[in-house]
C-alpha cells in the first residue's frame, strides 16, 4: 500500500490495508458472517448458477462500412445495371466498393484510362461455386484459379485488348481481392483506407508505410500505401497468408500535432461509444522495483542510486539474473542487511502490474458499442479520456479492430518544407512523384548529411553510408535492414562485394571442401556451382549475396524446394519463433524436397539451411517494412 500511495513505510499515519481483512472467505467463514441473513448465501448461489458466460474468441468484429453519399448512388446504380442479369453474383458493399475503389484508381497509379462502364465490368464477379474448403487448406494456386473462375465473359474480351503487363497487375489484384474476401477484411481495408484519405484530403502528412501493408497491391490501389510492391518484388503472402489466419496490421504514422485530430475523425464517424484507446500496464523492471522499495523504507536518493546503477542495464533484466552476473550487486546483498531486505522485498514485486497507462498508438473501433465487449475506465489523472481495461492481446484474441495510430516528426518537417518552397519558389512538389533515382540526393546520404533523416541519422550509420557511397533506392532499402543487432557484421561483406573488392560465390570456399571431403569429383562440384547461381543469383544479387530480407528467404525456398510461399513464410515464423520440433520437421522436408526437385547433392542442400535459411530467417527484414522506411528518409 505504501509503494500505491507514495507514502513511507514508517509513517503512522499513511493509508494501511493492515486492519482489514480482504482475502476470499470460505464458505463457512460466510456462514458466520451472515448467521442472521442465510437467504444471502442462497441466493447468490441462485444467481450464480443462472449465470452462463460464453466469450467468444478469434471472431472477427470489423464494424460495418458505410459508403460515402456519392459513392452509395454509384453503388445503386452499378446493382441497377446488374439486376438482371441473373449469371452475376450479388456483390455486399464492402466487396463491391473494395474493388471499384481498386480498379478506380488504376487510372491514376497505372494510367490504365478505364471508363466508368469498364470500371463497372471489371468489379463484376461470375455467380460460381466458391471455396470447396477451408481457407487454411488451401494453396495460393487454388486461390489464384478461383479468382480467375470469377471473370466474365466480357470481362475476359476486355482483358484480351491489354498488354501483358496491365494483365499482369489486374491477376495479381483479383488475386489479393479474393484473399482478403475470403478472410472477411473487406470492411478492414474501407475503414483504413477511409481515415487514411481523410487525412491526405485534410492536408495531414500520413504515411501508412510500416510493416507489412506495403506488399499489398489492393493496398497500393485504395491509397492506404503510397510504395508500388511491383517493381521491389513485395509479396502479398508476406501480408495476407491464409495459412494462418490473423487480422491484418497495418500501423500508420501522421504528423505528429495531427493525430490526436485523426482519432477524433474516427470517433465522430464511428460513433465515439464505438471507439477507445486502448491500455497498457506498467510493470516493475528491475530497477524500478529496487528504486520504489527503497523509497518507501527512506533511504538517502544518493545512496539508493548508488546501488541501482551496479544492476546490468540490459533488457527485460531479472534481479535474479544481476544477483549472478554482477559480482558488486550480489556482494552488496550478501554483506548489507539493510540492502538485502530491500531487494527480497523487490523480488516480490518485480515484473508484477505498477501501474495504468494509455497505450501510445493502439485504437479500438468496434461493430457495437464498446462496453458490448470490455470494461472501460479513465486512466490515472484524466477524467476526460475513455480506455479499455482489457490490454491489446485480449481485445485481438476477441476478435476486435485495433488500429495503430502513430506519430512521426519527420512527417511534419517534410510538410513545412514544401510549404516553404510554394512560398518562396512558388513551386508545388508532389512528394510522392519525387523520382527515386536522383544521384544528388544520394549524395546527401554519401556524405552523411543525414541529420533528422529518419533511420539514418546515428553516428554509426552515417560512418557506414560514407564507406557505402549508395547510388540507388535499393542501397538505402538493405541499410535500414542491415543496420540491426545481427545483420550489421554483414554490411562490411555488403559494401565490399559492391566494389568488387570480394568475389560474390554462392558455392562458398566452405561448401566446396565439404563436397571434395565427399569425393566428389571436379564435374559434380562445377554442377552444383552451377545449380546455385542459377537458383540463387536472380534472388541475391540485388544484395550482393546475402539474404537480407524475409521475402528474399521465401524466394529461395519455393525456388530450390518447392515450397509455396505460404508455407515459406510459415518456415521462416517458426524458425524465428524458435520452434525446435517443427524446425526440424521442416528441415527434413525442405531438404527431401530440394534433392528431388533440384537434384542437390545432400550436403548442399544441409549447408545452404544451415549456414543460410535458419541464421536469415533470425536475423532478416521484412522489405516493404525496410523500403517504407527508406522511402520517407529520401523524401526528407
Amino acid at each position: 500500500k505504501a509503494l500505491w500511495t507514495w507514502h513511507q513505510i514508517e509513517n503512522p499515519d499513511r493509508p494501511t490495508l493492515i486492519n482489514w481483512d480482504y482475502s476470499f472467505l470460505s464458505e463457512e467463514e460466510m456462514q458466520e458472517l451472515f448467521w442472521f441473513l442465510p437467504e444471502a448465501l442462497s441466493n447468490t448461489i441462485k444467481i450464480a448458477d443462472q449465470i452462463d458466460i460464453k466469450i467468444e474468441t478469434w471472431g472477427i468484429l470489423i464494424p460495418k462500412y458505410e459508403l460515402p453519399e456519392d459513392d452509395q448512388k454509384v453503388y445503386e446504380e452499378a446493382k441497377n445495371l446488374e439486376k438482371d442479369e441473373k449469371e452475376i453474383k450479388k456483390l455486399t458493399s464492402d466487396e463491391w466498393y473494395l474493388r471499384y475503389l481498386s480498379y478506380k484508381w488504376l487510372n491514376w497509379r497505372y494510367n490504365f484510362w478505364l471508363t466508368q462502364e469498364q470500371i463497372f465490368g471489371l468489379v463484376k464477379k461470375l455467380d460460381v461455386p466458391g471455396l470447396q474448403k477451408k481457407l487454411t487448406e488451401s494453396s495460393p494456386e487454388e486461390l489464384k484459379t478461383l479468382s480467375l473462375t470469377y471473370y466474365t465473359d466480357g470481362k475476359k474480351a476486355f482483358l484480351k485488348t491489354l498488354d501483358e503487363d496491365k494483365l499482369l497487375k489486374i491477376e495479381r489484384l483479383e488475386y489479393e481481392l479474393v484473399v482478403v474476401h475470403e478472410m472477411w477484411f473487406d470492411a478492414y481495408f474501407l475503414i483504413v483506407a477511409d481515415y487514411i484519405n481523410w487525412a491526405r484530403n485534410n492536408w495531414v502528412p500520413v504515411w501508412p508505410g510500416r510493416w507489412s501493408a506495403a506488399w499489398s497491391l489492393m493496398a497500393y490501389l485504395t491509397w492506404i500505401t503510397d510504395l508500388d510492391p511491383l517493381p521491389y518484388k513485395l509479396l502479398f503472402e508476406r501480408f495476407l497468408n491464409p495459412a494462418r489466419v490473423s487480422m491484418p496490421d497495418i500501423d500508420t504514422d501522421f504528423s505528429d500535432d495531427w493525430r490526436d485530430k485523426v482519432i477524433e475523425y474516427c470517433r465522430e464517424k464511428y460513433w465515439s461509444d464505438h471507439v477507445a484507446q486502448i491500455c497498457t500496464f506498467g510493470t516493475f523492471a528491475a530497477r524500478a522495483a529496487v528504486k520504489d522499495v527503497w523509497r518507501v523504507m527512506w533511504v538517502d536518493f544518493q545512496e539508493m542510486n548508488e546501488l541501482a546503477k551496479l544492476i546490468p542495464e540490459k533488457p527485460w533484466t531479472k534481479l535474479k539474473w544481476a544477483l549472478e552476473e554482477s559480482l558488486e550487486f550480489k556482494s552488496a546483498y550478501e554483506e548489507n542487511p539493510k540492502y538485502r531486505n530491500i531487494i527480497d522485498n523487490a523480488l516480490k514485486i518485480e515484473w508484477n502490474v505498477r501501474q495504468v497507462w494509455v497505450h501510445a498508438c493502439a485504437v479500438i473501433i468496434a461493430p457495437d458499442k464498446m462496453t458490448n465487449f470490455t470494461a472501460l475506465a479513465h486512466p490515472p489523472k484524466d477524467n476526460e479520456a475513455i480506455i479499455t481495461q482489457y490490454s491489446a492481446y485480449p481485445l485481438e484474441d476477441l476478435g476486435l479492430l485495433k488500429m495503430d495510430f502513430l506519430w512521426l516528426r519527420n512527417l511534419t518537417i517534410i510538410k513545412r518544407a514544401l510549404k516553404i518552397i510554394k512560398n518562396n519558389k512558388w513551386v508545388e512538389v508532389d512528394i510522392l512523384k519525387v523520382p527515386r533515382d536522383d544521384q544528388k540526393v544520394f549524395e546527401i546520404f554519401a556524405k552523411w548529411d543525414t541529420t533528422w533523416v529518419f533511420q539514418f541519422e546515428s553516428d554509426w550509420m552515417r560512418k557506414y553510408l560514407m564507406d557505402l557511397a549508395p547510388n540507388s533506392f535499393e542501397d538505402l532499402i538493405a541499410m535500414v535492414s542491415l543496420y540491426r543487432p545481427g545483420p550489421l557484421a554483414y554490411i562490411p561483406t555488403y559494401i565490399d562485394v559492391k566494389y568488387w573488392r570480394q568475389d560474390l560465390k554462392y558455392l562458398t570456399d566452405d561448401l566446396r571442401k565439404i563436397l571434395e571431403d565427399a569425393w566428389y569429383s571436379e564435374e559434380q562440384i562445377l554442377e552444383e556451382k552451377r545449380k546455385l547461381d542459377e537458383d540463387l543469383a536472380p534472388i541475391l544479387d540485388v544484395t550482393y549475396g546475402i539474404a537480407v530480407y524475409q521475402e528474399q528467404l521465401m524466394f529461395i525456398v519455393q525456388s530450390m524446394a518447392w515450397f509455396s510461399l505460404w508455407e515459406a513464410d510459415l518456415l521462416r515464423r517458426w524458425v524465428w519463433k524458435k520452434k525446435l520440433d517443427v524446425i526440424e520437421a521442416l528441415k527434413k522436408e525442405f531438404i527431401e524436397k530440394w534433392i528431388n526437385f533440384r537434384q542437390y547433392k545432400p550436403e548442399t542442400t544441409n549447408y545452404i539451411y544451415t549456414e543460410m535459411i535458419m541464421p536469415a530467417a533470425n536475423y532478416s527484414f521484412n522489405k516493404s517494412h525496410a523500403a517504407c522506411y527508406a522511402f520517407i528518409a529520401y523524401q526528407t
